[in-house]
Parts: structure tokens; sequence; C-alpha cells
């Protein structure tokens, strides 16, 4: 089975019991998925919350660098080691780090919105239950359409990114010696950034950013979690391709149909949070009828 995005090493090592944490790095949900699909928990913090030095730059705009574990008490003792400011990365937030440990036995009262979308029966399932324990309320202000509009716009950024980022390892203009699939999306991103693109697509995947951040805020105003499923499917099988539901598909997606990452399907759920830099967490909630685990995503 697929471990995941491109941060699976580190979910499958906590999985297996290899190591009891590990990092990753989240841009649009490389370390959600993975942790998702290996049945462990995964945290990407708030945009700048975890300095990116050394860190080699793809997304800079929403790259996040992350926790694995196998407890969400792991990942708050974590997280509050790697987080605070550093000199050495500008985007680095200055805020106070709080600590994350001694917090998780403080009761709550969060007002917990479900966002409703088109998953296999096996994670509505899931994700059903997960919303019956958290008594959350149906989001009817965040639709399907919402989503599959920042999924596309941050595929549209991030190879963008990309290119601007890794193009410089190119040498004697070829390409530079990246695999496969990252050389690609550098080739994309030129593309992207071409005379035929400059002014289309790119500017409306950054207008589609600034409307979704708004959003966001608005309506995180009235609630304090959002809950959603991490991906459509459970792991699949290695290899095979991704299943795009029928949600995922829309004006924007239908533009980009040539030049989609094959990916997109698995990012659905999760680029919104990153487009907006918000924090998720990825935590297992249950398994599917066949043994696969199912990880539920809350968004603060």
């Amino acid at each position: 089975r697929a471990p995941g995005g491109s941060s699976s090493g580190s979910a499958a090592a906590v999985s297996a019991n290899i190591v009891p944490l590990a990092l990753g790095s989240d841009t649009g949900g490389s370390i959600r998925l993975p942790a998702a699909w290996c049945g462990v928990v995964g945290v990407k913090p708030t945009y700048g919350r975890v300095s990116r030095r050394g860190l080699l730059a793809y997304c800079s705009s929403t790259d996040c660098v992350g926790v694995f574990s196998r407890s969400v008490e792991d990942a708050a003792f974590a997280l509050g080691l790697i987080a605070g400011y550093d000199d050495g990365d500008a985007t680095s937030s200055q805020e106070c780090v709080p600590d994350y440990l001694s917090m998780l036995s403080i009761p709550t009262n969060d007002r917990v919105a479900s966002i409703n979308v088109e998953v296999d029966d096996d994670i509505e399932s899931v994700v059903a239950g997960a919303s019956r324990a958290l008594k959350a309320d149906a989001c009817d202000s965040l639709s399907s359409e919402f989503l599959r509009d920042c999924a596309a716009a941050y595929h549209v950024l991030a190879a963008a990114e990309a290119h601007s980022n890794l193009a410089r390892y190119h040498v004697n203009n070829e390409n530079p010696p990246f695999g496969a699939e990252v050389t690609r999306r550098v080739a994309l991103g030129k593309r992207l950034l071409g005379e035929r693109h400059a002014e289309g697509l790119y500017e409306r995947a950054v207008e589609v950013r600034a409307q979704a951040r708004a959003r966001l805020d608005d309506v995180l105003s009235s609630v304090d979690v959002l809950m959603l499923p991490v991906a459509p499917t459970a792991a699949p099988k290695l290899n095979a391709p991704p299943v795009i539901t029928k949600e995922a598909r829309g004006s924007l997606a239908r533009d980009l149909r040539d030049d989609l990452p094959r990916d997109y399907a698995n990012d659905f759920l999760t680029a919104f949070a990153s487009l907006a830099g918000l924090p998720a967490l990825s935590v297992p909630f249950g398994r599917t009828t066949c043994g696969l685990p199912v990880g539920v995503q809350v968004v603060g």
C-alpha cells in the first residue's frame, strides 16, 4: 500500500515502531496524508510556527515543518520543543510558544463544525463517528466547491514556487538531480509562469488564495475547529491511479486538467488549510472494513 506523501518515510517509521517521533514537512498535506494512511498522529503547525531553516524549499509560502507520533501527547511534547522564533528564518513567528502538553489537560467547550464531502463509504462512516464524538455541527458555509478551488489554486502556486526555488539547481540547462516527479513539477511551474499562462492561472490562483483566507477567517470567528476527512480513500495499492471524486472536479480544475499533478485527488481535502496557513492535525480514529487505518483531520 502507498504510505502517503513526501514525508511518508517518517510516518512509516513511526507506524512500524522504529522511532517514537519523526519530523516531516507539509506543503499541501504531506504530513497529514501519510499520518492518515499509516495510522499515526501528524500535525502541521501554523505557518511560521516552526523554523524552516535547513529545509530545502519547495513551496515557500506553504512549507511547514511538523511532527509524526503515536499519540497526540507525544506530538504536543515534540512541537513544544521545535516551535519558536528563529532569526535564521524571516518567516518564523515571534509569538510566544505555549505549553502544548499542559494544555491537553484543560477542559474545553470547543465549537466543532464538520465539513461534509464525498468520500468512500468506509471513510464516511469513521468520520461520522468522530463527528458524533465531538458533537460537531454541519458547516454549511464551506462547500466541496470551496475545497476544490483551494486545491487547484494550491497546485498552481506550488508548481510556480517550485520552479522559482528549484530551477537554480539546473546544470548546463539540464534537469537537476531530482526524481521524475519533482522534475515534472518544476517543469509545470515553468509552464505556468510562461507567456501562455502568466496572466491567467497564476493570477487567478493568487486571488483564490486571498478569498480563501478571508472566508476561513470568517468561519473560524464563529467556530473553533473544523473537522473533515484527510483523504477520500484509505491507502491505495502502490502505483494505483488516484480516484478523483466528482466533487473534486469543477471549472478551475477543468482549466488545469492537462497540468494537474497526479496526486491532485489526495490534496483535495488538505490544501485549503495550507493555503490559509492554518494548523491542522490528523488523528487515527478507526479502520475500514478491510483493516486499513482512517485519519480524521481537525483544523483550527
